[in-house]
């Protein structure tokens, strides 16, 4: 049985808005669109707004952080980095510390990206194979 995809509304309304602009800049380099053709693709949507939505939340938490009255939040969130910091020492050696970042950027962008597929009218972008693999290639670097 032939699996049936339908557009999402948020890439429509992203193809719509930017698309043109998208289209007129890869001209000069060949890259030509049928009319009606998805320039953006639904992955790229979907991790775009996964972006937008960390980088919103995070920022949100950021204003709220204080180094004299520490919340609830804050705590949690300096257990977890310590509790990461323990893990790498213990399995890569100090030098892993430094890529505490990079792994746990990863595992917040797979995790939401994994959760986005559950609500509807959202796709997950992990579940394109282009977003899997250039995870695990800028990894490789």
């Amino acid at each position: 049985m032939e699996k049936i995809e339908h557009a999402l509304w948020i890439v429509q309304l992203v193809n719509a808005l930017l698309g043109p602009l998208v289209a007129a800049a890869l001209r000069p380099f060949g890259i030509v669109f049928e009319p009606g053709q998805d320039v953006i693709p639904d992955f790229i949507v979907m991790s775009v707004l996964v972006l937008v939505t960390v980088s919103a939340v995070c920022l949100l938490i950021r204003s709220r952080l204080s180094v004299e009255n520490p919340g609830k939040l804050q705590i949690l969130l300096e257990e977890t980095v310590t509790f990461l910091y323990g893990m790498v020492d213990d399995y890569i050696g100090p030098k892993g510390r430094r890529y505490v970042t990079l792994i746990g950027t990863m595992f917040i962008f797979i995790l939401i990206g994994n959760l986005m597929g559950l609500v509807p009218g959202l796709k997950s972008p992990t579940s394109n194979i282009n977003v899997t693999v250039g995870n695990r290639a800028w990894w490789a670097t």
